[in-house]
């Protein structure tokens, strides 16, 4: 599971490399060409290498539930992502949460009396299985965040190409080396602390990266890409044993970390960085340009670099030094709040796996089985 785990994770940090080095030699179509390609590999090794396994309860497809949770995640999702630029009382904004709520009680409901649903509600009542769900969800939602704002930050602000922001995030992708070791020291410690530690490790490498600013070296920068590769290197392997630790039911809780996952990707949309990347407060610095080149320049950096270059001059200069700090000065805000969700969830984890699983529904006594070779059990 460790190294699954690590895989996985490491994953999808190296597709910052490989979209970094698409983009200095090819244009930005490339990405998803080459994401058809590995589809098109990953389905033909699939097909020669994994042996043919069939499910024994026959579960069918759940397409009611699957329509409802898209639609409540994208309800909820697009009205937070407008809500800033709309404004909260817009009723396109108002309209989207009211149907994403809605739409969520309905898969709820629905799910609840399904025979066969996509998620039954009633794991999250076993305590492991919530604490590994709420600690995937979260580190998942801040770490995408600081995605969305480190890859800006690195060629925007400290001016490196695409390929070169890539080679910077590589010791995230190294830190992965220890997440084989996370499943050794849970069966220690227990899973929850060392969770609860990993979260806690990568909410300290985003305070790390919240102290950058304009004139920041790369040295400054690489001990917070450390921390919070060491941190989600501990946590998710822990966090995904306890999603499927019922060895009965490990197949049922592999199909549920699905939607847990879509929700995951979902959420990077919603993101804490997103507040970096609102609409830069550049007006004072912005006297005597036209309205228009101020209204373009306010929407992102790139925007707003790419103007002051069309200036140039000291008017240039100066929009372009204005637009940094704002930038910089959204990264003080975002990423302290992306480092809170990840001690609150920290704090959650150990929370919910204290709580014994409630009994009931065949699905919610995964928190009975083992967790580790030690005999130590989820629930305890």
């Amino acid at each position: 599971m460790g190294v699954w785990a690590g895989v996985a994770e490491a994953g999808a940090f190296a597709s910052l490399l490989v979209s970094g080095a698409l983009l200095e030699f090819f244009p930005w179509p490339s990405i998803f060409a080459l994401s058809v390609i590995l589809a098109v590999l990953a389905l033909a090794g699939t097909a020669a290498v994994v042996p043919t396994s069939k499910d024994a309860d026959h579960a069918t497809l759940d397409p009611a539930g699957a329509v409802l949770a898209v639609a409540g995640i994208s309800g909820v999702v697009f009205a937070i992502i407008e809500g800033p630029a709309l404004g909260w009382g817009a009723l396109p904004v108002m309209a989207a949460f009211a149907v994403g709520a809605l739409a969520l009680v309905g898969f709820v409901l629905w799910e609840l009396r399904s025979e066969r649903p996509m998620l039954d509600p009633r794991l999250f009542l076993v305590g492991p299985f919530s604490a590994g769900a709420l600690s995937m969800t979260m580190s998942h939602a801040a770490v995408f965040g600081l995605f969305f704002v480190a890859l800006q930050y690195l060629q925007q602000i400290m001016g490196y190409s695409p390929l070169v922001s890539g080679l910077a995030v590589l010791p995230m992708v190294a830190a992965f080396v220890l997440s084989p070791a996370s499943n050794h020291l849970s069966g220690r410690l227990g899973p929850a602390p060392v969770i609860a530690g990993g979260l806690v490790l990568a909410a300290a490498g985003m305070g790390v990266l919240a102290t950058l600013g304009v004139g920041s070296s790369y040295w400054q920068v690489l001990p917070g890409f450390v921390l919070t590769g060491a941190g989600m290197a501990l946590s998710a392997a822990p966090a995904t044993q306890a999603i499927v630790a019922s060895p009965e039911q490990s197949g049922r809780c592999l199909r549920r970390q699905r939607p847990l996952a879509r929700t995951r990707r979902r959420s990077r949309d919603s993101r804490p960085g997103e507040r970096a990347q609102r609409r830069l407060p550049l007006r004072p610095r912005g006297r005597g340009m036209p309205a228009g080149a101020l209204a373009r320049a306010q929407d992102s950096l790139a925007s707003a670099l790419g103007i002051a270059r069309q200036l140039g001059g000291a008017q240039g200069a100066r929009l372009a030094h204005a637009a940094r700090e704002a930038y910089v000065g959204g990264l003080d805000a975002s990423l302290p709040t992306g480092a809170m969700i990840l001690v609150v969830a920290a704090v959650g984890t150990v929370l919910l796996a204290r709580r014994r699983s409630k009994r009931g529904p065949a699905s919610a006594r995964a928190g009975d089985a083992p967790s580790t070779r030690s005999g130590k059990t989820y629930s305890e």
